[in-house]
């Protein structure tokens, strides 16, 4: 065998080992970058994040993930210990008590709860499904549904041109005529201010009309003792009035 042969040949076998080598740990990283971005790219659209500009590194996802996290950010106050998404799954939280054994859902589907009431054979759906239930009378042929929206129907009088809407939100119509300064508005404002002054001289009225009572009271209690001693004087005395009276 050659010398020079028997010197080459380990030495290109070696080469040729790490040429291999080389293009698999390339292939590898090929793999494993593709896997990262595609990995990068479904937790970008899974988090809402705008699409970052191209060869962004892991580390970097990870910093705008923390981010995202922070405490002034939608999703930490969500995330944050004591937040809303603590409060909803704690022992004595909301989903623990809608999953309980006699929580809500439970209440919901049980025999003869609202959802077995609602569905049950001549239930309140039933009936509204029925051939001659509400939903067929409003949707059937010439039903209510029908009537509304068929021509020169009451939609189409409502929204014709000088219809019910127009005459109610046109220019100068019943709403703009109420609301317009100086309009039935202001004047109802003005009466109900009006009579918000008017209460305390009200106030003030009634409580002369209790003093006068007080005093009528009074008055009569004094008049009451001045008949009974008119009756104690002598009667002639009064007779002599009486008389000077006739004269």
């Amino acid at each position: 065998m050659d010398a020079r042969l028997v010197i080459e040949l380990p030495t290109r076998l070696g080469f040729a080992i790490a040429g291999a080598a080389l293009s698999a740990v390339e292939a590898s990283v090929a793999v494993s970058r593709i896997a990262i971005e595609n990995v990068q790219h479904e937790i970008t659209v899974a988090l809402g994040v705008s699409q970052g500009p191209p060869g962004r590194s892991p580390l970097q996802l990870i910093g705008q993930v923390a981010e995202l996290l922070e405490d002034d950010r939608s999703l930490g106050r969500v995330l944050a210990r004591g937040g809303p998404l603590e409060r909803l799954v704690s022992e004595d939280g909301l989903v623990n008590r809608m999953l309980s054994d006699d929580g809500v859902l439970y209440q919901m589907t049980e025999d003869g709860g609202p959802l077995d009431r609602l569905l049950s054979r001549g239930g309140p759906v039933d009936r509204l499904l029925a051939e001659d239930g509400i939903l067929a009378m409003l949707t059937t042929t010439g039903g209510l549904l029908d009537r509304l929206a068929e021509d020169e129907g009451f939609m189409d009088r409502l929204v014709a041109e000088e219809g019910l809407l127009e005459q109610l939100l046109g220019e100068n119509g019943a709403i703009e005529r109420t609301i317009a300064p100086g309009g039935p508005l202001d004047r109802l404002t003005e009466l109900v201010e009006v009579i918000g002054e008017l209460a305390p001289n009200i106030r003030k009225l009634q409580e002369t009309v209790d003093q006068l009572n007080d005093a009528a009271e009074v008055l009569g209690q004094a008049v009451l003792p001045l008949g009974e001693l008119v009756g104690r004087l002598p009667k002639r005395l009064v007779r002599t009035k009486n008389g000077s009276d006739d004269h």
